[in-house]
């Protein structure tokens, strides 16, 4: 439905664009008040409490995963998949109910659909709390995936929610650990003290970029590992997989976030790199890695062809991991907007350019030793962007390809250890 709203509203007057953007940081505002944080962490404090009362003993040898908010998100799902992958035991999943995501997976030891894991009312964020508890209770461990929301900038209050049930949790015996996440510069005071207490209780913390580590240790926020992301172990599903797009002609991969990029100057400046990969003789695929990237990609690909860029493909629909990474594979080189697309296409082996966005992106290219391929949404048109694109081209039709060892040696941190009982 929220989805719906937007591409309703993509359509509208700027006017009204601006009018739900201010309706809708009035409802951050209220929602994210101190008082109703603080209410939030006493109530999940006494319920959670209440569920473990007789703390948990001995080492755990079941896995309660806390799934991304998303199944919208390509992301999200693929760090799903690559946790119930590599995950030591297989785990129980926990959705939120408003996600999207599906009962129907096969290597896990259950699924449970809950209301206000992500999002929701106080009185639904405590129920969600308690029930994650208890779950975790009976197997002993409990994982969060961390991703992009753990350091509370989209959603303030669940995310104290979380990081009381760790910290509790984690006091009554239950081994609990944050993965897969980043942590952004501008965090609230009250995000920030949930996660030191975390992190003193003994949860464990395993940010997915050295800047992410740098910036919570400086919060005070301590231990915290610095790891990989999740999906640089996230391997194929099925043998075989359709293909997106059939080209006798090598292409590219080309993403544009709305987040970033939603304005005609941006767009603009992604026209100038389709300019430069269709001058070099590539086609150009437009592959979405949400379903929020489509209605962008679509007007992208009309502005460009008013400008007389041809020969620019948008995909209608939000592919599987699967057929992104058989794309991926089969690409010349990728140029994104979305870090979780950049990281399956190095994964495959391909080059990536990917624009910088909340510090992520930075952080994960800095750990591939590229941090040059990382650049400021406003530099994307630059002449040293372009020269860069052109040059890593060059490797990439001559043959190289990425090794991502390194990183998916240091993606393996997010499960090893863990949990104690299963690793003996």
């Amino acid at each position: 439905m929220k989805y719906r709203v937007k591409q309703l509203l993509e359509m509208r007057s700027p006017r009204a664009q601006q009018v739900y953007a201010l309706v809708r940081r009035a409802k951050r505002l209220v929602r994210d008040a101190t008082p109703m944080l603080f209410i939030t962490q006493m109530a999940v404090r006494l319920s959670v409490g209440c569920v473990l009362r007789g703390d948990v003993t001995g080492d755990a040898t079941g896995v309660v995963f806390v799934a991304p908010p998303s199944a919208g998100n390509l992301g999200d799902q693929a760090m799903l998949d690559s946790f119930c992958q590599n995950s030591s035991v297989r785990p129980t999943v926990v959705y939120d109910s408003r996600s999207g995501f599906s009962k129907t997976r096969s290597d896990v030891a259950g699924e449970v659909m809950l209301r206000g894991v992500h999002s929701g009312s106080i009185r639904r964020q405590v129920a969600a709390m308690r029930a994650i508890a208890k779950l975790a209770g009976k197997g002993g461990a409990l994982a969060v995936a961390g991703a992009d929301i753990i350091d509370g900038v989209y959603h303030a209050r669940s995310v104290v929610a979380l990081w009381t049930l760790l910290e509790t949790a984690q006091r009554r015996g239950v081994e609990c650990r944050v993965v897969g996440f980043s942590w952004s510069p501008r965090v609230l005071p009250a995000v920030q003290r949930a996660a030191v207490r975390a992190a003193d209780a003994g949860v464990s913390l395993i940010a997915r970029d050295a800047i992410s580590r740098d910036r919570m240790l400086e919060l005070g926020v301590a231990p915290v590992t610095s790891a990989a992301d999740m999906v640089f172990m996230r391997r194929p599903q099925v043998d075989e997989v359709p293909p997106l797009f059939v080209s006798e002609a090598p292409f590219a991969i080309v993403n544009m976030n709305p987040v970033v990029s939603a304005s005609d100057v941006q767009m603009d400046r992604y026209i100038s790199v389709l300019s430069l990969l269709r001058s070099r003789g590539l086609e150009v695929i437009l592959l979405p890695n949400a379903a929020a990237d489509i209605v962008g990609h679509e007007r992208l690909r009309q502005r460009a062809e008013a400008t007389g860029v041809d020969q620019i493909w948008s995909v209608s629909k939000l592919p599987t991991v699967d057929e992104v990474l058989n794309l991926c594979a089969r690409a010349t080189i990728t140029v994104t907007g979305r870090m979780h697309l950049a990281i399956l296409s190095l994964t495959s082996g391909t080059p990536a350019v990917a624009v910088s966005y909340q510090g992520k992106v930075a952080g994960m290219m800095a750990m591939m030793g590229t941090p040059e391929r990382c650049v400021e949404p406003s530099d994307l048109s630059s002449v040293v962007t372009l020269e860069l694109v052109s040059r890593i081209l060059e490797l990439s039709l001559a043959g190289d390809r990425v090794d991502v060892s390194r990183a998916r040696a240091l993606a393996m941190l997010n499960f090893s250890g863990f949990p104690r009982g299963a690793n003996r």
